[in-house]
């Protein structure tokens, strides 16, 4: 004996909510599990925004061993591991030096060391850079 079924909806979801609360009385999980996954399907889907990049935490950075002379040179001019000047620090004093002396020296400076900016200095070597742009003339 033929069985004809007419499962009318609004849209998809619809009818196949209505195809799944009629298969489980027929006791098959199969035409829920399908109903469930065209939900899924339908569900207008969310666009997940990135999250924004957190700046990266100052951790001080693990240095190379020192050398006895680079040792000797930070003793000299007396600084200690903790007042690695900021970048900000290092700004403001090159900004100073090249309006009294002219910037040229002070990108000159920079060149001698290796770096395009003063924030590309390594810590290692920022007090050094320091002293060195603190005695231009």
């Amino acid at each position: 004996m033929p069985v004809q079924i007419n499962i009318n909806g609004a849209d998809a979801a619809e009818a196949l909510k209505e195809l799944s609360s009629l298969a489980a009385g027929f006791g098959s999980t199969a035409p829920v599990l399908v109903a469930q996954e065209a939900k899924q399907e339908d569900a207008p889907k969310r666009q997940r925004s990135k999250p924004e990049p957190k700046p990266p935490k100052e951790e001080p950075a693990s240095e190379p061993e020192k050398d006895d002379e680079q040792e000797r040179q930070e003793d000299d001019l007396g600084f200690e591991e903790e007042e690695v000047p900021t970048d900000v620090q290092l700004r403001a004093a090159s900004l100073e030096k090249a309006k009294s002396i002219g910037r040229e020296k002070v990108k000159a400076l920079l060149d001698k060391y290796g770096v395009p900016k003063v924030s590309d200095i390594p810590n290692n070597k920022r007090f050094a850079f320091l002293k060195e742009l603190e005695a231009l003339t």
